[in-house]
């Protein structure tokens, strides 16, 4: 997409210290050639919704709603994000991961557009705004020329290679609330450094220090910053037991959601090798929208702990096995064992032993089978964790869905369930692994979740061993499907990446298991290995059925509600503020304000509402700026600037543009975010 993007004329620019670490890749006799170095070419940033809870709603640009016929969509986790995509928020909050692991989390109540998400050189460049509410930034920038750009109506923040940044914004029609999470060295520009402390918070206005005559709400700031901090605890614990297994560093996106899943071993000569879980069932829920998690955590005045699933829910027929590991997080300082005990309802019984202690960073294997006379519905086993007078519960809900045939789904139904581990990257144009869902009746996907799917199917390579694939770690990123198109005589299917492969040579896993799709929509994979004697040809690009991308299904949703608020007001008003609309033209939001004078309702795009907004206020003495004399336009922005680079979106002058992806053949360099299984 060719994304265009306003100019703010103002800079805020906070600069964090901190020394970057990184994991080493375990030494390994005769090592596979070494990756080749980055292409040259722009390609959309690996980006997803990792986590949600509640409303959380997704407009995906012009495009795909003409595709869909609908401008708002529910999200759910592992939906891949795009320049030109909007998010918003009701009683709902979101996790959102970037291609560096980098991490923000969208408050309730609250708006992101999403401007420019892109690769170039293997250098991402993120630029996002909160147009109103709360977003809490838990960025490293990780890779050489990287920066990460977050805008606000009246100012913007910039985290470039190598900085840090955790903090909580609060935006505001009239400025942005600054909140620290962690002792740094700030740096404002135009000012000296400084030395802030954890809570400390700044109010600004179009570049300048600013005291307002509201805040925001305290309580709510701090049960939100509670939250995240224990996702946030959460997640670097699982990263680093995955760390320590695989050899990689923690930049590598979708690292955590492996904690629990398959089996790391060494492999010589790659070092080490990972195994994916023996059963899809196992692997995690059917549908990850569907995940209950616990609401809002109270601040922890001491020390505490936060229990956690590898897997939340499961989707499976009657008579399977159902898995998932209970760990914990030691909150404050906590570091004392946990008796885990658990509940079953009828018709799921426990396999082996369900009860038992674990300390913070353990983990406790669990696995349950259901009858083979369960009902199709939902099952819920229950999780209770003691320790002392602290008490925590969680849940693991168990789906069992009917078994019917592909031709009954809304949905083709991609491999049987006991057949052994799956590769899980599916080229574009192949439809995800699905099931019905027993609720609607309707077919669901959960090709990425699979929890361990994002990391493997975008980074890595595979090699074939014991009659299954498995998973080599490499720190290389995938911005296209990890895998080769090949064909004989007669078939045409394909293969996992190998490490040892060479650009224009045939795949190395030519020799082993090719996948075939059984027919030209995709609707189910077949696997078979090529005659030996045959010649097998490696094709540049897939069959052409299979050329366009996959569009995940999403559920229609109505155009969300969202209010913004001045400074005076605070993000806790209970009443008024300023309405945001969404414009079908732009595909983005605006401002709805009544003029006056004309007795009449009038639609802004941010730029101009938030430039008239400090005239009026320059103009009553208050704070003065640059911007009052200066004219708010659009330029192109680097990605567009490339041959064939993203279509129209992001800050044009009509609001926040949505192009999406997926118009005019996707992103230059290659094929956008098609919703097959990785990219490279």
């Amino acid at each position: 997409m060719g994304l265009m993007r306003a100019r703010w004329l103002t800079m805020l620019s906070l600069v964090y210290f901190v020394a970057g670490v990184g994991a080493q890749t375990p030494a390994a006799k005769a090592p596979p050639p070494a990756p080749p170095p980055p292409s040259n070419n722009t390609y959309p940033e690996i980006v997803r919704i990792r986590y949600l809870e509640g409303d959380v709603r997704v407009s995906r640009g012009q495009a795909i709603a003409k595709e869909t016929g609908a401008d708002w969509e529910q999200a759910t986790v592992d939906l891949e994000l795009e320049s030109g995509f909007n998010l918003a928020t009701g009683a709902g909050r979101a996790e959102i991961e970037f291609e560096d692991a980098s991490t923000v989390y969208l408050g309730e109540n609250s708006a992101l557009a999403l401007d420019d998400l892109h690769t170039t050189a293997g250098v991402p460049h993120t630029e996002i705004t909160l147009l109103a509410g709360t977003l809490t930034l838990h960025i490293h920038a990780t890779f050489a020329g990287e920066s990460f750009l977050v805008k606000t109506p009246t100012d913007s923040l910039n985290t470039a290679y190598p900085e840090k940044a955790y903090l909580r914004l609060n935006s505001f029609l009239d400025g942005v609330a600054v909140t620290l999470l962690k002792d740094e060295t700030v740096q404002v520009t135009g000012a000296p450094a400084a030395q802030a402390g954890a809570g400390h918070t700044v109010f600004y206005s179009d570049g300048a220090v600013v005291t307002p005559e509201g805040t925001s709400d305290p309580v709510a700031d701090a049960a939100w910053d509670q939250w995240v901090a224990n996702r946030v605890a959460l997640r670097a614990a699982a990263i680093k037991s995955v760390a320590a297994a695989s050899g990689l560093g923690a930049s590598v996106p979708g690292m955590a959601d492996m904690y629990g899943q398959g089996t790391f071993f060494p492999c010589k000569p790659y070092g080490t090798c990972w195994e994916p879980p023996a059963d899809p069932a196992d692997s995690g829920p059917a549908d990850a929208g569907q995940q209950q998690a616990p609401g809002p955590l109270a601040p922890v005045a001491g020390p505490d702990f936060a229990l956690s699933l590898s897997a939340t829910a499961v989707s499976v027929y009657a008579g399977e096995k159902a898995s998932t590991q209970v760990s914990a997080v030691g909150l404050s300082g906590f570091a004392e064992t946990m008796q885990v005990t658990t509940t079953v309802p009828e018709g799921i019984a426990c396999v082996g032993v369900c009860t038992g202690q674990i300390a913070p960073g353990q983990a406790l294997p669990m696995q349950f089978v259901t009858a083979n006379s369960a009902a199709v519905g939902m099952y819920t086993v229950t999780f209770d964790a003691v320790s002392g007078s602290l008490a925590h519960r969680t849940t693991l809900n168990i789906y069992v869905v009917a078994q019917v045939a592909a031709a009954d789904a809304a949905l083709p139904v991609v491999f049987a369930v006991n057949t052994g581990p799956i590769f899980p990257c599916f080229p574009e144009g192949l439809h995800p692994l699905t099931r019905i869902d027993p609720l609607t009746g309707r077919a669901i996907v959960i090709r990425y979740r699979l929890p361990y799917a994002w990391a493997v199917c975008h980074t890595g390579a595979w090699i074939y061993r014991q009659n299954v694939y498995v998973w080599v770690p490499t720190k290389r990123r995938h911005h296209h499907r990890p895998v080769h198109w090949v064909k004989d005589k007669k078939t045409t299917g394909y293969v996992p990446l190998h490490p040892r492969d060479v650009t224009g040579k045939p795949p190395v896993n030519r020799t082993h298991e090719v996948y075939t799709p059984t027919d030209k929509k995709g609707g189910t994979i077949g696997r078979t290995k090529f005659d030996p004697k045959d010649k097998i040809d490696l094709m540049k690009d897939g069959p052409g059925e299979f050329r366009k991308p996959y569009l995940p299904v999403l559920a229609k949703a109505e155009e969300p509600t969202v209010a913004a608020h001045d400074m005076k007001d605070g993000l806790g008003a209970k009443a008024g503020g300023t309405k945001l609309v969404f414009d079908q033209k732009s595909h983005g939001f605006a401002v709805e304000r009544v003029d006056v004078e004309k007795h009449t309702t009038v639609r802004e795009s941010f730029q101009d509402h938030a430039a008239r907004s400090v005239s009026l206020r320059s103009h009553a003495g208050g704070v003065e700026t640059r911007s009052q004399t200066k004219t708010r336009t659009a330029s192109a922005s680097h990605a567009g600037k490339a041959a064939g680079g993203h279509a129209a979106g992001g800050h044009a002058a009509g609001g926040h543009a949505g192009g999406g992806g997926h118009a005019g053949g996707g992103h230059a360099g290659g094929g956008g975010h098609a919703g097959g299984g990785g990219h490279h």
